[in-house]
Protein backbone atom coordinates (compact mmCIF):
# COMPACT_ATOMS: atom_id res chain seq x y z
CA UNK A 1 0.00 0.00 0.00
CA UNK A 2 1.15 3.39 -0.94
CA UNK A 3 0.84 6.21 1.92
CA UNK A 4 1.00 10.14 1.40
CA UNK A 5 4.18 9.77 3.32
CA UNK A 6 5.66 7.27 0.70
CA UNK A 7 4.82 9.81 -2.46
CA UNK A 8 6.13 13.11 -0.27
CA UNK A 9 9.27 11.08 -0.05
CA UNK A 10 9.48 10.72 -3.45
CA UNK A 11 8.11 13.63 -4.83
CA UNK A 12 9.10 16.62 -2.14
CA UNK A 13 7.56 19.31 -3.81
CA UNK A 14 3.45 19.72 -3.33
CA UNK A 15 0.66 21.57 -2.87
CA UNK A 16 -2.59 21.56 -0.48
CA UNK A 17 -2.91 20.49 3.04
CA UNK A 18 -0.39 17.60 4.60
CA UNK A 19 -2.23 14.68 5.13
CA UNK A 20 -0.50 12.08 7.19
CA UNK A 21 -1.63 8.73 7.38
CA UNK A 22 -3.37 8.93 3.93
CA UNK A 23 -3.24 5.74 2.47
CA UNK A 24 -4.06 5.49 -1.37
CA UNK A 25 -6.04 2.20 -2.26
CA UNK A 26 -5.48 2.57 -6.26
CA UNK A 27 -2.66 4.43 -8.88
CA UNK A 28 -4.73 5.72 -12.02
CA UNK A 29 -4.00 7.40 -14.96
CA UNK A 30 -7.82 7.49 -16.80
CA UNK A 31 -9.45 10.75 -15.53
CA UNK A 32 -13.62 8.85 -15.45
CA UNK A 33 -12.41 5.70 -14.47
CA UNK A 34 -13.70 5.39 -11.06
CA UNK A 35 -11.44 4.94 -8.02
CA UNK A 36 -11.41 4.23 -4.80
CA UNK A 37 -8.86 6.65 -2.93
CA UNK A 38 -7.07 6.83 -6.04
CA UNK A 39 -3.96 8.82 -6.48
CA UNK A 40 -4.33 10.20 -10.00
CA UNK A 41 -1.54 10.43 -12.72
CA UNK A 42 -2.61 12.30 -15.47
CA UNK A 43 -0.14 10.87 -17.96
CA UNK A 44 -1.66 12.23 -20.88
CA UNK A 45 -1.75 15.75 -20.05
CA UNK A 46 -4.85 17.39 -18.70
CA UNK A 47 -5.58 20.53 -17.17
CA UNK A 48 -8.89 20.07 -15.25
CA UNK A 49 -8.87 17.89 -11.80
CA UNK A 50 -12.90 18.04 -11.50
CA UNK A 51 -13.16 14.54 -13.47
CA UNK A 52 -10.67 12.93 -11.39
CA UNK A 53 -12.13 14.28 -8.35
CA UNK A 54 -15.58 13.17 -9.11
CA UNK A 55 -13.71 9.37 -9.91
CA UNK A 56 -12.73 9.07 -6.71
CA UNK A 57 -9.21 10.45 -6.82
CA UNK A 58 -7.56 12.13 -3.29
CA UNK A 59 -4.39 13.56 -4.24
CA UNK A 60 -2.67 13.93 -7.77
CA UNK A 61 0.45 14.50 -9.19
CA UNK A 62 1.06 17.34 -10.96
CA UNK A 63 3.43 18.96 -13.57
CA UNK A 64 5.49 21.96 -11.92
CA UNK A 65 5.47 24.13 -15.17
CA UNK A 66 1.56 23.60 -15.34
CA UNK A 67 -0.92 26.12 -13.82
CA UNK A 68 -3.07 24.76 -10.93
CA UNK A 69 -6.36 25.19 -11.42
CA UNK A 70 -8.03 27.58 -9.33
CA UNK A 71 -11.32 25.06 -8.25
CA UNK A 72 -8.96 22.44 -6.99
CA UNK A 73 -9.86 22.29 -3.04
CA UNK A 74 -7.18 23.10 -0.57
CA UNK A 75 -7.73 19.39 1.06
CA UNK A 76 -7.01 17.86 -2.34
CA UNK A 77 -2.76 17.05 -2.22
CA UNK A 78 -0.85 17.47 -5.39
CA UNK A 79 2.61 16.14 -5.48
CA UNK A 80 4.27 18.26 -7.83
CA UNK A 81 6.91 16.57 -10.44
CA UNK A 82 9.36 17.56 -13.41
CA UNK A 83 8.78 14.16 -15.52
CA UNK A 84 5.35 12.93 -15.65
CA UNK A 85 6.31 9.31 -17.34
CA UNK A 86 9.04 9.12 -15.13
CA UNK A 87 6.99 10.23 -12.07
CA UNK A 88 4.63 7.58 -12.44
CA UNK A 89 7.11 4.95 -13.57
CA UNK A 90 8.95 5.61 -10.02
CA UNK A 91 5.28 5.06 -8.40
CA UNK A 92 4.61 1.88 -10.12
CA UNK A 93 8.13 0.64 -9.29
CA UNK A 94 7.40 1.65 -5.17
CA UNK A 95 3.58 0.50 -5.42
CA UNK A 96 5.15 -3.63 -7.03
CA UNK A 97 8.34 -3.16 -4.57
CA UNK A 98 10.91 -3.26 -6.95
CA UNK A 99 12.03 -0.24 -5.50
CA UNK A 100 14.48 -0.08 -2.63
CA UNK A 101 13.84 -1.09 0.96
CA UNK A 102 13.41 2.29 1.63
CA UNK A 103 11.99 4.74 -0.80
CA UNK A 104 14.17 7.40 -1.46
CA UNK A 105 14.07 11.32 -3.20
CA UNK A 106 15.38 11.14 -6.88
CA UNK A 107 19.18 12.25 -6.75
CA UNK A 108 20.42 14.85 -9.51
Amino acid sequence: MLSYENVLLLFPESRGIRFPGLTFGMIATDPGKKMSKGLYVPLHGGEDLLGPIESGAIASLWLKDQVIPAHVPNHFPLFIVEDMKQAYERLIACWEGRSDTQIKPLRD
